[in-house]
């Protein structure tokens, strides 16, 4: 009997995706990108989304590459963490793919396989999404990089289900 795995979901705020939109707008022909925290729902294998951070002023935006300013998201991270009595963590990367696809490219792939194996950054089964196209026509693919293997090829890559919602205590 084969265990068939659910696609999981992937919850993002309206107003995280408007944001991702409007910086991915401001980039516009470059790659951009940052960091997707919030929490897993224990559950399921659901992740929710409560923010996101942004490239950082640093940031190295290239036609098919986006470096990010890792020291000024690493104490972005730590600030959301502690001011969430450490409910909300780090839970994977984004970045656009303009004029492109929302799948995933072979650097894609390698960096998931990295974050899963660093200490670090403490997320065994990272995700990753990928905005793709042009103003006023984003759209977003999701993946989640599966428990298994230390090698990448072992590892099940998951298409996540995006849904957007309003957080209740979000009255604007």
């Amino acid at each position: 009997m084969h265990h068939v795995h659910n696609m999981a979901n992937i919850w993002l705020p309206v107003k995280v995706v408007e944001s991702m939109k409007a910086e991915a707008d401001s980039w516009y022909q470059l790659e951009t990108g940052g960091i997707l925290m919030g929490y897993r729902t224990n559950d399921s294998e659901d992740v929710v989304v409560t923010t996101f951070i942004g490239p950082g002023k640093n940031a190295v935006h290239k036609r098919y590459r986006f470096e990010p300013d890792t020291e000024w998201q690493i104490g972005r991270i730590q600030a959301i963490y502690e001011a969430t009595n450490r409910i909300h963590t780090y839970l994977g990367e984004w970045h656009t793919h303009p004029k492109g696809s929302t799948s995933l490219s072979i650097l894609d792939r390698k960096t998931l396989s990295k974050i899963a194996n660093s200490r670090e950054t403490r997320a065994p089964t990272p995700i990753m999404a990928i905005m793709a196209g042009q103003p006023e026509e984003w759209k977003i693919g999701a993946y989640c990089l599966m428990k298994g293997s230390k090698l990448f090829i072992f590892r099940k890559l998951a298409t996540l289900n995006l849904i957007t919602y309003v957080p209740s205590n979000d009255s604007s």
